[in-house]
């Protein structure tokens, strides 16, 4: 644990005044930049902290941040990921605020902050293009980000996406699949982008080649899917990945309207297990990782972190590939 520094210490050490560091600790109040990060660079040089009316905060809140889609798609993995995360808070006293995060708009975050009605935040995602976490490293804010960053400065929960995307492709390559489409939604997500670098990589390296015409990324409306749809028809692909069970469930619907029976026409995965993926008929072959376990994880990090205590920089969760009926190989000659 962080040992407790006395303001006056630090002021002198530093050849600040007291009311210079407060506020340096606070976020209020005029101070340079490179002031803040002199008092910072000097606490953490000495493994200490300062304690102030001013920058100590017992709101005894955690904000957990979701992406603005799952509000509107009510995605089950943020969900169970929020329960994990509920359940460890509810447990140690603390209350839980969710806030949403959409194209890298962090006012809410700020708007809590200054108000001092959080002690520290759970990440549920990080897309690619977001400023949210340097937002949160320049103000000295505890969190943990459930998924991956190039970051070391970042603790992280997560699993391992990239492993688990060879694995998957080495399980259809393994079953005869060659023509294989890859489809995402959102390339941002980081989740996404390492599960489809580990699936590309694996079949370029098994076949000798990847036709970059049936990796399809961004695919978010109707007219998006038609097109894929015309393209996945014209190259007789006989299996379709999706990154997501939400698009798999509508890339399945358009499979089925073209007449095409799964898994005795082409089989079809996704990169992410749901209720639906199971329940659907026939049950969807999915990549299956523990949200609620993650949610714990990342609760109990973040409490640790807030008492001062050291924390692992990256725990890994488990994953596991579900393998259902839509992947069994089944082959008519439809395209003849």
């Amino acid at each position: 644990m962080k040992r407790e520094l006395k303001l006056a210490e630090a002021a002198e050490a530093l050849g600040l005044s007291k009311s210079t560091i407060s506020r340096a600790l606070s976020g209020r109040g005029r101070v340079k930049q490179e002031t803040k990060d002199r008092v910072f660079r000097y606490l953490e040089n000495q493994d200490a902290i300062i304690k102030t009316r001013e920058n100590e905060c017992n709101s005894k809140n955690i904000g957990v941040i979701l992406p603005a889609h799952v509000i509107i798609t009510e995605t089950s993995y943020f969900q169970s990921c929020l329960d994990g995360a509920y359940e460890y808070f509810q447990k140690n006293g603390y209350d839980t605020l969710y806030v949403t995060e959409k194209d890298g708009d962090i006012s809410k975050v700020k708007h809590l902050l200054d108000r001092r009605k959080v002690e520290g935040f759970v990440l549920t995602y990080n897309p690619v293009k977001d400023n949210l976490i340097k937002y949160l490293k320049r103000e000295r804010i505890p969190f943990v980000l459930v998924g991956s960053v190039d970051d070391a400065s970042v603790i992280q929960v997560d699993s391992n996406h990239m492993q688990s995307g060879i694995e998957l492709a080495a399980i259809l390559l393994n079953q005869g699949e060659n023509n294989i489409a890859l489809v995402s939604a959102d390339s941002n997500n980081m989740v996404n982008h390492y599960r489809c670098e580990g699936f590309l990589n694996t079949v370029q390296k098994r076949i000798g080649v990847t036709n970059s015409e049936l990796f399809f990324q961004n695919v978010n409306s109707v007219m998006e899917l038609d097109r894929v749809m015309m393209k996945i028809v014209d190259n007789r692909v006989e299996c379709v990945v999706c990154t997501d069970d939400a698009l798999c469930m509508k890339v399945v619907n358009k499979l089925q309207e073209y007449g095409f029976k799964i898994p005795e026409d082409i089989r079809v995965a996704s990169m992410h297990d749901s209720i639906y993926m199971e329940m659907h008929n026939p049950p969807i072959t999915s990549i299956s990782v523990n949200a609620v376990q993650q949610g714990i994880h990342a609760g109990k990090i973040l409490l640790e972190l807030i008492k001062g205590n050291k924390v692992p920089t990256k725990t890994l969760s488990n994953y596991e590939i579900h393998l259902r009926k839509s992947t069994e190989v089944k082959r008519r000659k439809i395209y003849e």
